[in-house]
């Protein structure tokens, strides 16, 4: 989130309404999150269901899906240039375990 207060702040200096759009839709697609926690993709860098983003060119939106709690924990908000830290790889899934499965509605 540091990353995106400071993006905010330079945007804001040169194009104000330009930052004030960054946290308009970074605002509005976290709460759509909450509702509908699957509709960003799962993380390429991880092999982990529960980790997704949601693509905000040029952001990132890092968040863990908590089915437990029905809700979502967003981790970062990142620029899309930058790598994702390699402190993050215990959210890799343990190898050799297999995905929750999904259930499919039958029409």
């Amino acid at each position: 989130m540091a990353e995106l207060l400071q993006a905010a702040a330079f945007i804001r200096r040169e194009q104000p309404a330009a930052a004030q759009r960054l946290y308009a839709e970074i605002d509005r697609s976290t709460k759509l999150l909450r509702t509908r926690p699957k509709l960003g993709r799962v993380v390429p860098e991880f092999d982990n269901p529960f980790l997704r983003e949601l693509v905000l060119t040029p952001y990132r939106v890092i968040y863990r899906v908590l089915p437990q709690r029905r809700s979502i924990e967003v981790l970062a908000v990142v620029h899309s240039a930058r790598l994702l830290p390699g402190a993050w790889s215990f959210l890799r899934k343990p190898h050799g375990t297999r995905a929750a499965p999904t259930v499919s509605k039958s029409s």
